[in-house]
């Protein structure tokens, strides 16, 4: 496996928190200059054709402040390992993560094609924990 990079997110959005038929999707903008890997699996997502992707959100702290990071892991060998985090924690956004399934949409910055679409078909029991402490608005 390569070596888990972990880096901020750029920005995080709800597409529109879907009706009973559709599950949510968040979108991840992140910054892929350098990691050309990334860039490279993220420009041709439309056309990766039987890569298969995973992804699971966690909950922790950094520097005591708590933080939700999103962890993408291609189903190879060697595949690509890669980890967001953020310290923004909104209720709508955590909602969203802890419903299943719900897909997450890797962006790049640049904005470069539609990106990459990983389904999310499990909660984690931390970020849920998280959720609970926010308080409601």
């Amino acid at each position: 496996m390569n070596g888990m990079r972990l880096q901020e997110v750029v920005d995080w959005s709800l597409a529109g928190m879907a009706g009973a038929d559709e599950p949510p999707e968040i979108v991840l903008t992140v910054d892929v200059a350098a990691d050309p890997e990334l860039g490279r699996v993220l420009a041709d997502a439309a056309t990766a054709g039987g890569r298969g992707f995973a992804g699971s959100w966690r909950a922790g702290t950094k520097d005591d402040t708590p933080i939700v990071s999103f962890l993408l892991l291609e189903d190879t060998d060697d595949g690509l390992e890669r980890a967001w985090w953020t310290e923004r924690l909104e209720v709508r956004m955590l909602t969203a993560a802890t419903t299943v399934p719900h897909t997450v949409r890797l962006v790049p910055v640049d904005g470069g094609g539609n990106g990459l679409l990983v389904e999310v078909d499990h909660a984690s029991a931390r970020v849920t924990e998280l959720l609970a402490t926010l308080p409601r608005t």
